[in-house]
């Protein structure tokens, strides 16, 4: 069964948009932090706001169409990237302190080939000996071939199932509680 769990992203609900607030509060102990680091594919900047245009399009509708001009705020993987913008800033300052505090960090779809993310994680496994991450798109053959894995490897599980797969939930709840037993 599906089920609903709050999430924390660093964005709010004002005026109908989805807007980039920079707020990570979580609503209870159930909820969840999620940090987008290469941003998503339905953030957009325009007017001197980033919004998620998943969430409702409100009365300020971001379109060409209507004459505003929105900027894509995904980082493809390109050699300039302008990662030093907000959310971007911010969402790696965040996620770097809550490394430091976490005892897991569920990782989806990073290929672990961004130098200034690698070397947060390792920062944080040597200022907290308790993170373990837990892995979910990438086996652990393949993390074994990556020589800056390395280190990481030992503190890594790796999920069997993808994002969004039948069974997903079910084994991401198993790999965190036996996360949690270390």
């Amino acid at each position: 069964t599906a089920q609903r769990i709050p999430v924390a992203n660093g964005f709010s609900i004002k005026d109908g948009e989805s807007l980039w607030c920079n707020t990570f509060v979580l609503p209870d102990e159930k909820s969840l932090r999620l940090y987008k680091l290469h941003g998503s594919v339905t953030w957009y900047a325009y007017e001197h706001r980033v919004v998620d245009l998943r969430v409702g399009f409100g009365p300020r509708q971001v379109s060409t169409i209507t004459g505003n001009l929105a900027e894509n705020m995904l980082i493809y993987p390109v050699m300039a990237k302008q990662t030093w913008l907000d959310p971007y800033v911010s969402l790696f300052v965040h996620f770097s302190d809550a490394l430091r505090q976490a005892r897991i960090c569920v990782v989806i779809g990073f290929s672990y080939r961004d130098d200034a993310l690698l070397s947060a994680m390792y920062q944080a496994c040597a200022q907290n000996p308790a993170l373990r991450f837990v892995h979910c798109g990438m086996t652990r053959e393949q993390a074994a071939q990556d020589a800056n894995l390395k280190e990481l490897l030992p503190k890594m599980s790796f999920l069997e199932k993808l994002y969004g797969e039948e069974g997903f939930v079910e084994e991401l709840g198993a790999a965190l509680e036996k996360a949690l037993s270390y």
